[in-house]
């Protein structure tokens, strides 16, 4: 008898196969449940070590005993009768089936799962009626440069049909997630979630224009109206007022209040202000630069255009905030420019939205912020941009739970918007969902691979979900050396690992204090060291660097329960009665 058919017989091979089976049935409910309870690092790691020596001891326990009716009885090594040598292999191959049966059910579970967001932002099955999209429009012009006017042109229409009450709109930036991607209607209804989308291209030489628009059902991918306009650019407003009541119509929605009227401006202003929303939409110093200049000649003809004074304003923030403004310059410049805007038109909801950020950002009047900002939800409670906004404002004044709500709602009138997704992954954190945090950065990242802000946020959220090492290991696709040391702290400080951790600290101190002593202050409140915490939150404070999100930052929940931390907190007004909360 050769040696292979002895392992036959006494059952080893059928063992063998049965062990495998069902090892592999445990690793797929282990990898669920480890993942879903956050168990340490390395815990599977170690199961797959516990099976792996168990396995050549199932197969020398096969070898030596044999289990039959009567029991677990020694081997005698000789043949087993065949009935019985049958109904052993039938019942070992069974086994065998039905292990492999089982893990490749928990296997696809655990695909669908993973391939599923945590506390997704909900989707109806079915898109609304009144739900459309404005995909921008194609600038078909000889002059390539005329890009700006079929962009622009886009963005008015949006936010003139987002004034209709009832109408979903899709946000501009997941509209504009679709500029040259020419892709079927029906594909981008589904992926949107909007039963209609607005489409179009634009011919412009000189004054003369040719606006081609259609309105497309996403669920036949027909068309359900379209029309081209041959017009003069000082017709540019009685035409969009004409596509947004002609869209209206076609979407058969029966609107309560007057049909939305664009505001009148000089055509000359109207073009350039267009022009300034394109450079601004760069985000680059430069482009700042040209925006605002394309805005003042704007404001010059038409000193009565809201539209420019809000961005003007809105450009004066970044050009701020990226420090190519001097702070006191620039918070003056933004602040005159939303103030004339908001005495033009107090109920302009971009000038309330912006006068609150600046009272947020560059005030810390938290009171007025929030007045301002249920003012702008007051006006329009379905537009992403304030919602976005407004989350982020309650994630500062610590109402996390509050960010999160508004942002999803944001979402799901922007869903493809990687902003709010790495928003929304950050305010998770803040509200200690860290599994939902994770899938919220992931998302980010598949819309805007290489996103510095959401691969921070997934890091932090495995620091948080107590998985250091797995932080450790997302610290290595941090693009920015700042971030990824200490990230790498962070990590070495979970793992108990103090020589690796201190000489990152002490670097990052070293060459980085002058700007983030924030982030300082968040690193030693994490290793436990709260006076250190302090004095560094102290520097921050006293040299104006950026602590936005103090309040709820999650590395900074060790300080709570400090005697120091709520007349810290009384100090930067962020006390509760200092505050005037998101009304939802």
């Amino acid at each position: 008898m050769t040696f292979w058919q002895q392992l036959k017989d006494r059952n080893v091979v059928r063992v063998a196969a049965v062990y495998l089976a069902g090892s592999w049935l445990i690793l797929q409910v282990a990898d669920l449940i480890f993942e879903a309870y956050a168990f340490p690092d390395g815990s599977m790691r170690f199961l797959i070590a516990i099976l792996a020596i168990g396995f050549p001891g199932a197969l020398a326990l096969s070898w030596i005993y044999q289990w039959t009716p009567q029991g677990l009885i020694r081997d005698s090594g000789e043949p087993m009768d065949q009935p019985r040598q049958r109904s052993s292999g039938r019942k070992a191959t069974l086994t065998v089936v039905v292990l492999a049966a089982l893990a490749i059910a928990v296997l696809l579970v655990g695909r669908s799962i993973e391939t599923t967001e945590p506390d997704a932002v909900a989707i109806d099955s079915a898109a609304p009626p009144g739900s459309i999209a404005v995909i921008p429009f194609d600038n078909v012009s000889a002059d390539e440069a005329t890009d700006y006017f079929a962009d622009g042109l886009s963005t008015e229409l949006l936010n003139l049909l987002a004034d209709v009450p009832e109408l979903r709109v899709t946000g501009r930036t997941s509209s504009f997630y679709y500029k040259d991607r020419n892709l079927d209607p029906r594909t981008i209804g589904t992926e949107l979630n909007v039963a209609n989308i607005l489409e179009g291209e634009v011919r412009k030489a000189g004054d003369q224009l040719r606006i081609t628009v259609a309105l497309i059902d996403t669920q036949t991918g027909y068309q359900v109206w379209g029309d081209t306009y041959d017009r003069e650019l000082a017709d540019i407003f009685d035409l969009q007022n004409e596509i947004a009541a002609r869209t209206v119509d076609g979407l058969r929605v029966t609107i309560l209040g007057e049909p939305p009227q664009v505001r009148q401006a000089d055509p000359e202003a109207f073009d350039l202000f267009l022009n300034a929303g394109y450079f601004y939409g760069q985000r680059t110093p430069d482009d700042y630069r040209r925006a605002v200049e394309y805005l003042e000649r704007s404001i010059e003809i038409d000193p009565g255009f809201t539209p420019a004074w809000t961005l003007l304003s809105s450009a004066y923030v970044n050009m701020t905030i990226i420090g190519i403004v001097p702070f006191d310059e620039g918070r003056e410049q933004a602040r005159d420019a939303v103030e004339q805007a908001l005495e033009i038109d107090q109920d302009f909801v971009f000038a309330n939205s912006a006068r609150a950020w600046q009272a947020m950002y560059f005030e810390s009047d938290y009171e007025l912020a929030g007045a301002f900002f249920n003012r702008a939800l007051q006006l329009a409670p379905g537009n992403p941009t304030i919602l976005s906004n407004a989350a982020v404002y309650s994630s500062v004044i610590g109402n996390p739970e509050d960010a999160v709500d508004l942002t999803r709602e944001a979402i799901a009138r922007d869903p493809v918007s990687p902003v709010s997704w790495l928003n929304l992954s950050s305010q998770y954190n803040r509200a200690g969902r860290y599994n939902d945090a994770i899938a919220a950065a992931r998302k980010a990242l598949e819309l805007r691979s290489g996103m510095l802000g959401a691969i921070v946020n997934l890091c932090e959220a495995y620091l948080l979900a107590e998985q250091p090492e797995r932080a450790l290991s997302c610290a290595d696709d941090i693009p920015d050396a700042f971030h990824q040391t200490k990230t790498r702290a962070f990590a070495f400080t979970s793992l108990g690992r103090s020589p690796e951790a201190q000489p990152l600290i002490t670097e990052l101190v070293d060459e980085n204090a002058a700007e983030s002593a924030f982030e300082i202050a968040r690193l030693q409140a994490w290793s436990g060291d709260t006076d250190s915490a302090f004095d560094w939150l102290d520097r921050a404070i006293d040299e104006r660097q950026d602590i936005l999100g103090l309040a709820s930052d999650p590395m900074l929940r060790s300080l709570h329960a400090d005697a120091r931390w709520d007349p810290l907190l009384r100090e930067l007004r962020l006390a509760d009665d200092q505050v005037s909360p998101i009304r939802l």
